[in-house]
């Protein structure tokens, strides 16, 4: 909810160096759902979470936001 609220804040002119991912994002990316011990590989953790970032260049961005929940 935050990161909306943040995304409604920002400026239209600056929007584009932002983007907001929504929580399931670094779960998938963590791959928190199968296995909580295992820190992630960065070509698996791609792999993941490659749909997620195909219609954006995350490398054109001045920041991301990833928000992480922990339950």
């Amino acid at each position: 909810m935050f990161c909306r609220y943040l995304s409604t804040r920002i400026e239209s002119t600056v929007k584009r160096r932002y983007h907001f991912f929504n929580s399931f994002f670094f779960r998938k990316l963590a791959d928190l759902d199968k296995d909580q011990g295992r820190a992630p590989e960065g070509r698996a953790a791609f792999l993941r979470v490659r749909k997620w970032t195909r219609k954006i260049n995350v490398f054109d961005k001045d920041f991301l936001f990833i928000p992480v929940n922990f339950k």
